[in-house]
């Protein structure tokens, strides 16, 4: 599976970030670019209207592009003019001064930071991971869109931009490790799958075998006298008549193979796996129901009940050794097929304790089945979103039904459809 390119940015994009990339429209200048009065009470502090000017230009730089820059006068006319009006300033050329000493600019930052409780990347870097987790699994958006998306997203929680390199190469490779994840996920129950097939017919034709060589055996109580043993030879005799010893010895060991030990664990292969990928899982389940507003037919509504309590599930705190919680925080009816072994233990769990690894699992797994079946789906996302929810309806649908069904070579009455194929 191909790997995410670390470099998805083009020069010219990489430039870009952290940068004015022209001018503000003067919508975004009175919405954002506006000094308020708590603003003003801050500007008023510095002397010297180069200081105003520098720290205002300072404040609203960071308002806007979420990080400071280098040269703090490296704005645009438009944003220097703005500021300059609202402060009064008539002669903007003395902002120009506010460079000369260096420890100035860092002070102000400072205090800009403290003020506004602007946070530093590192605070917020696990949150924006599960995130990015999050939007990656459902969206199956590019990186280059989530990494837009993740500067909006610390912009919006006022956290302050990491360099370049750094957002590209987090976004790049939670992206990846998201798309693994659910790579493998599939890919085990496709294997799975193709193991079943594959070894069935050949562990019937086995038991077939091993069943004549066992109905020979029986048979062998009624040869000789009442009190006369048959002999092994006389035995294998009779099982070599019907299958050879070879085949036998080879039926035997595909029954082996295939077949569990009586009292043993059922392997379950790959549903039994996953159990050891949960921590590669838990983040972004945590986050994915709030993040992403999902909805759901009468079809898929069931699992997405439990998806959507799942968070809670996760960040329960008990006393029971992991990964076991109580049964009561789960829905019991949720939990389908081969997953109740799993989930609820075999033999049981003791005080109708439940896996948390298993029961997650179990419903991500449904999940992901409804999303692709788009019994569960996301409007927001441009992948898996509602497939009736631009069918049109009313007016628009009775304006263009004729020519579609001409198109599709259909007839206006749909009950006719069915006649046709049955005739």
């Amino acid at each position: 599976m191909r790997s995410t390119p670390v470099e998805f940015l083009t020069d010219d994009e990489a430039a870009a970030y952290g940068r004015y990339a022209g001018p503000p429209s003067q919508v975004d200048l009175e919405r954002v670019f506006f000094l308020d009065d708590e603003d003003r009470k801050l500007v008023d502090l510095r002397r010297g209207d180069h200081m105003k000017a520098g720290f205002a230009l300072q404040l609203v730089t960071v308002r806007w592009l979420g990080t400071f820059l280098e040269d703090p006068l490296d704005v645009p006319g438009e944003v220097l003019d703005f500021v300059g009006g609202q402060l009064g300033i008539a002669d903007l050329a003395v902002v120009k001064r506010y460079t000369e000493r260096v420890k100035t600019k860092s002070d102000h930052q400072r205090e800009i930071r403290r003020k506004y409780g602007l946070r530093d990347f590192a605070d917020a870097e696990a949150e924006l991971t599960e995130w990015v987790a999050a939007r990656a699994w459902t969206s199956g958006d590019g990186p280059k869109a989530i990494f837009l998306d993740a500067m909006t997203w610390l912009r919006e929680r006022k956290v302050l931009l990491p360099g370049v390199t750094t957002l590209v190469r987090l976004v790049a490779r939670v992206r990846d490790e998201t798309t693994h994840g659910l790579w493998h996920v599939n890919r085990a129950q496709r294997e799975a799958a193709k193991d079943k097939a594959r070894k069935h017919p050949r562990l019937a034709r086995a038991s077939a075998r091993l069943a004549v060589a066992v109905e020979a055996l029986f048979e062998s109580d009624g040869w000789g006298a009442p009190d006369e043993e048959p002999r092994v030879s006389q035995v294998w005799q009779a099982i070599e008549a019907v299958v050879s010893r070879s085949d036998l010895r080879a039926a035997l060991t595909v029954v082996s193979e295939t077949v569990p030990s009586p009292g043993a664990e059922d392997p379950d292969d790959w549903r039994a796996g996953l159990l050891g990928r949960y921590q590669t899982i838990a983040g972004f389940l945590k986050l994915l129901p709030s993040v992403i507003l999902f909805g759901a037919t009468a079809e898929g509504t069931p699992v997405l009940a439990p998806m959507r309590a799942l968070p809670d599930v996760l960040a329960y705190r008990g006393k029971l050794p992991a990964p076991l919680i109580p049964g009561r925080l789960i829905d019991e009816s949720a939990v389908n097929g081969l997953w109740r072994r799993l989930v609820f233990g075999h033999p049981a769990h003791e005080g109708d304790a439940v896996s948390r690894h298993a029961y997650a699992f179990c419903i991500l797994e449904q999940f992901w089945r409804g999303l692709k079946r788009r019994d569960i789906y996301a409007d927001a996302s441009t992948r898996w979103r509602n497939p009736q929810a631009r069918l049109l309806e009313g007016q628009a649908w009775a304006a263009v039904r004729a020519d579609v069904l001409t198109t599709l070579g259909l007839p206006a009455d749909p009950g006719a459809l069915p006649a046709e194929h049955c005739s």
